[in-house]
Formats: C-alpha cells, structure tokens, sequence
C-alpha cells in the first residue's frame, strides 16, 4: 500500500497510482479510510516530496505506534525518485 505524506494539493496534483493520501494535518480524517484498505501483512511505504520527507517519516512513526502497524517504511527520496525510476 502506498501512502502520500504530502499536503493535499500536491497530491491532487500527482501521486503514484492507487496511492492514498495519508498527511498529518487531515490523520484524523483520512485514517479511518487507509486502515478500512490495508490488510493485515501488508506492507506499507509512505512516501512525500524531497522537501518535505519529514512528513513521510513522521506518518510513518505514527502508523507503527498509534495505529500498530507492522511492514511500515519510507520510500527514500520520495515522489521525485519514483518519478525518476518510472520514467
């Protein structure tokens, strides 16, 4: 499962196929929606921009402790590395 950690209107803009969108300003919101999709033994990598992958680690944190998440890791580099190795 991948998470996008980046604000809204960047995720609006672009974001990995079948990617959720899971940021903290909106955890409350949207994390019901994301564990309603995991299954357990899923892995899950959060990913946000460059700029901004202090985002990424932090959802991640919160995933394992708040929400007791296993398999939880950050995509190092973010959305710009994965735009690079898609292309």
């Amino acid at each position: 499962m991948w998470l996008d950690a980046r604000p809204d209107g960047e995720f609006a803009a672009g974001h990995i196929p079948g990617a959720k969108l899971l940021n903290a300003e909106h955890w409350d919101d949207l994390l019901p929606e994301v564990l309603n999709a995991w299954t357990p033994g899923q892995k899950v990598i959060v990913y946000c921009s460059k700029q901004s992958c202090d985002a990424s680690h932090e959802v991640a944190r919160r995933l394992r402790d708040e929400a007791n998440l296993k398999n939880v890791f950050v995509l190092e580099g973010g959305w710009e590395a994965w735009q690079e190795s898609a292309k």
